[in-house]
């Protein structure tokens, strides 16, 4: 019998990004961008290198104007205040 505690949610998920950090750069023209804060900045991480495997959909609050830019479906990039690539996500419910 394992000695190791669950995970939270249940089971651990992968969420290393497939592609190099340099092709993430790439997508700065091609997709939105959603700047994160340092709270989701940390959020990410955990969930990258599996210490955080949440079990429910990633809410992330964005501006009007990103909102706009947003498609259903579709990838959007994650970066940080200084414009550096972090990863990408798929929007899949816009709030407003």
């Amino acid at each position: 019998m394992s000695k190791l505690i669950p995970s939270h949610g249940g089971r651990v998920v992968n969420r290393m990004a497939k592609v190099a950090k340099t092709t993430l750069a790439d997508y700065r023209t091609n997709v939105p961008s959603i700047t994160l804060n340092a709270w989701n900045i940390t959020d990410l991480k955990l969930i990258a290198n599996g210490a955080y495997s949440p079990s429910h959909p990633i809410t992330l609050s964005v501006d009007e104007d990103t909102a706009r830019e947003l498609i259903l479906g579709k990838k959007a990039l994650l970066k940080d205040e200084e414009e550096s690539p972090l990863g990408l996500i798929e929007v899949e419910d816009i709030y407003t």
